[in-house]
């Protein structure tokens, strides 16, 4: 933010329209200058005109209106004496005080604060005072009402009210009190003027925390001392026993692949058997089909004879398809059990293999059931050990941050003295360089002051007597504060150095503690953790293998037991699957040897035979099947 311009319009002590051009000469290339002239020449005006045009306020005014003092206005009416509107100066109409500036966005704009009487005449009582903005870049005015306006300006500079009179504008009133005070009043000041009492208060938890945190230390300190932890041979068996429990762990861990494997081969057997019994199925349904297909071939036999127009090829290609279809799904099935038979040999010699495989890995498990239980032990003692290391590591760990904390901050506070040693050197110094100017300094203000009290009386007693004792009243009031406040200062300054004290020998005791031997023992039981946290895993990776291992016997014995069982119930399907083979076979025969008999053909010539004459194709005279044919239709009816 960058001021341009102020302008001015019967404000105070300013009578009529003044302007300060900041981007003209002079001001334009003057790096510094001053605002000097006579009391009541208009040098706090222009400061309060800058502040009333951005903020509608001033430091000033703020500071009046806590006395809670009224003034008298026109007809009769008052003002607080906080009222910004009572800088218009009297016996005028209207008034504005008007600032360019550049905002943050780097366009420029222009707030004005105005206030007027009623009637725009110098009799009228006053009226609210209002605040506009305006883009002077875009030559558009900024709607909105005056908080909103507010809000906005207070956007553009970057800074609230506060901010603003702490770093950029310091109100005269407490310039003043700042070059009379002494030196504890000064920082105290300051500390009010910059905002920066938050550091004390900082600095008081600062040193509260650091009294806990020492506190805790040394509790730390004492438990650490009640920790046993491990020597360097328990160490070095631990480390003996985790490589044992890691070759045991190799171990079963190539008995959990090997009884992997094991369990493939018995998946594929019931996958092998799932093909046979689906084979069996589709079996039993062509045999279902063929019983089901008898009525519809009778019909066949009925509608071939119905109709003795039709060929005897057709028949013949009807019969033939049949045999076809039948012929490829018996050899389906042969090559079927052929496969299951492959199939089942195979699994026998794999389950015989696995058989012998799984007595020496059960050999192997009962040899390392002893050394199982030992690990049980280990894996006991080393849960203990690793719970004592982690608690101390934990409180290692604790104790080396909060001394980094504690010497970053006895750091700090080094820092923090010497600075101030070296201010209080200089302050001191120019005290003593320039001691004869003190009493004219001092008198100085105190002259000021009192001329300006003196006006304000005169101002007050012209308006009104009582005005008068209302403003002695709070000059008494005041000066009873002032020995106060003189009071508490001079109580808090022995409690001051006190702290001071305090916080010298706490400094001492700090840099007694051995931060070296700390380092060096959280070291130690760092890597004490280190090792029992890996010696943890190995034992949990074994463990946990020995488990699966168990729960793959167990499945292994469940699945040789299905297996044995399928393997009988597969020798029983192989018999019985052979014996219907044959069946088929001697079926399939008989019905050839009746489907040819019961061609049209062989129906006709049989129909046309006459007794006691010789048959065409055998030659004899006797002919007993020539009309019906039992053994014939036994075989068509027989599924």
């Amino acid at each position: 933010m960058k001021i341009l311009a102020i302008r001015i319009r019967n404000l105070a002590s300013l009578e009529g329209n003044t302007e300060i051009d900041f981007t003209t000469e002079p001001l334009r290339s003057a790096g510094i200058f001053a605002i000097t002239g006579a009391t009541g020449a208009g040098k706090s005006t222009l400061l309060d005109a800058l502040c009333l045009a951005l903020y509608g306020k001033t430091p000033r005014y703020l500071q009046a209106k806590e006395t809670g003092i009224e003034i008298y206005d026109v007809q009769g009416s008052t003002l607080s004496q906080g009222d910004v509107r009572s800088i218009l100066r009297d016996g005028t109409a209207d008034g504005f005080a008007e600032v360019d500036f550049t905002g943050t966005d780097g366009q420029n704009y222009r707030a004005t604060w105005t206030v007027r009487r009623a009637r725009n005449k110098a009799e009228g009582s006053m009226q609210s005072d209002s605040i506009t903005l305006k883009n002077i870049t875009a030559n558009a005015d900024i709607p909105g009402k005056k908080a909103e306006t507010l809000k906005e300006i207070e956007r553009l500079i970057g800074l609230n009210f506060e901010q603003f009179t702490r770093s950029v504008l310091l109100a005269q009133g407490d310039f003043t009190a700042f070059m009379k005070a002494n030196k504890d009043e000064k920082s105290s000041l300051l500390e009010k003027l910059t905002g920066t009492h938050i550091y004390s208060e900082i600095s008081k938890k600062i040193y509260e925390n650091y009294k806990s945190q020492e506190q805790q230390l040394r509790d730390l300190n004492f438990k650490k001392e009640g920790i046993v932890t491990l020597t360097e041979d328990e160490l070095k068996a631990l480390q003996e026993e985790q490589s044992s429990l890691e070759a045991i762990i190799k171990i079963s861990e190539k008995q959990i692949e090997d009884l992997t494997r094991e369990i493939g081969w018995h998946d594929q057997l019931t996958v092998l058997q799932t093909q046979y019994d689906q084979a069996n199925t589709a079996l039993q349904q062509a045999s279902e089909i063929k019983t089901n297909a008898w009525p519809r071939k009778q019909k066949l036999h009925v509608a071939e004879q119905a109709q003795q127009t039709r060929s005897w090829a057709d028949a013949l290609n009807y019969a033939q398809q049949q045999h076809k279809e039948k012929s490829e799904t018996l050899v389906v099935l042969k090559e079927t059990i052929v496969t299951l038979q492959t199939q089942k040999e195979k699994l026998e010699t794999q389950l015989v293999k696995s058989g012998n495989e799984l007595a020496e890995k059960n050999k192997n498990l009962s040899d390392a059931l002893p050394m199982l239980e030992q690990a049980r032990k280990l894996d006991t003692l080393l849960s203990e050990k690793k719970e004592q290391l982690t608690k101390a590591k934990d409180e290692a760990e604790s104790a080396s941050e909060n001394n980094k904390g504690h010497q970053k901050l006895l750091e700090e506070k080094q820092a923090e003295c010497s600075e101030l040693s070296a201010e209080i050197k200089t302050t001191e110094n120019w005290k003593t360089d320039h001691a004869e100017r003190r009493p004219i300094a001092e008198n100085r203000d105190l002259i000021l002051s009192k001329l300006q009290d003196a006006r304000k009386l005169l101002e007050i007693q012209q308006v009104s007597a009582s005005g008068l004792e209302q403003v002695r009243n709070t000059l008494k009031t005041n000066e009873a504060q002032k020995l106060k406040l003189e009071t508490n200062l001079s109580q808090q300054t022995p409690e001051w150095e006190n702290l001071k004290k305090s916080y010298d020998l706490q400094a001492k005791e700090l840099l007694l503690v051995p931060i070296e031997k700390l380092t060096t023992d959280k070291a130690e039981v760092d890597h004490a953790v280190e090792t029992a946290i890996k010696a943890q895993a190995s034992w949990q990776l074994f463990y946990h293998s020995h488990t699966e291992l168990e729960v793959l016997k167990n499945k292994q014995l469940k699945d040789q037991a299905d297996y044995l069982a399928r393997q009988e119930t597969l020798q029983k399907l192989t018999q019985q699957l052979t014996i219907e083979k044959v069946q088929k076979e001697t079926s399939e025969q008989l019905l050839q040897h009746a489907r040819l008999a019961s061609a049209e053909n062989v129906e006709t010539l049989r129909a046309g035979l006459t007794d006691h004459e010789p048959c065409p194709v055998c030659g004899s005279t006797h002919h007993p099947y020539q009309e019906h044919n039992p053994q014939l239709e036994n075989v068509l009816v027989q599924p």
